[in-house]
């Protein structure tokens, strides 16, 4: 494992610890997610959900009893001590970006790059090993408040088509857009 990497699970190790050793004033308990029964039939098998309805994210209940699940794991994790060189090491670790491993499609490269402290990766390709990077599709375009997110992609063996996907704000219904 790379000592970065060892050095930000050991620090984050350290923090949840401190979280459950903690002899400070206990704060509030968690809020409390009402079960509101909700039962589907899948191909004839009955499943039954108590909390689906926290999957809406736009209720006004879901919405309050995150508010109280936010304000919760605040007055946990605030006031502990090396939080704030905890957060500074991960903003140098994370702000160093990523890059997918290339996908080849006939004689192009399509690989996704995520900049410094860009929300969401955008989607390169590149016409052979010395070609020109050029953006594809970029996440980062598609909403102002960057929660629009680039969740697959896939050339055709030729490259002609290029098939992705989109969310926004929930990973389970993905757009699906062809170019």
């Amino acid at each position: 494992m790379p000592v970065n990497l060892f050095w930000l699970f050991s620090s984050l190790f350290v923090l949840v610890a401190a979280v459950h050793a903690s002899d400070n004033a206990k704060p509030s308990a968690p809020p409390t997610a009402e079960p509101q029964p909700l039962e589907e039939n899948f191909h004839g098998t009955k499943v039954a959900d108590k909390y689906r309805w926290l999957e809406d994210g736009n209720s006004p209940e879901t919405r309050k009893w995150v508010e109280e699940e936010m304000s919760y794991t605040r007055s946990l994790l605030d006031p502990l001590p090396g939080r704030a060189a905890v957060r500074k090491r991960l903003t140098e670790l994370l702000s160093i970006g990523s890059i997918s491993q290339p996908e080849i499609a006939g004689k192009y490269y399509f690989y996704a790059r995520r900049d410094g402290m860009q929300n969401q990766p955008v989607l390169y390709v590149r016409e052979g090993l010395e070609g020109k990077d050029r953006v594809l599709v970029d996440a980062n375009q598609l909403a102002d408040d960057g929660t629009v997110a680039l969740d697959w992609y896939h050339p055709s063996e030729n490259a002609k088509y290029k098939a992705y996907g989109t969310s926004s704000s929930n990973p389970e219904k993905t757009t699906q857009h062809v170019k």
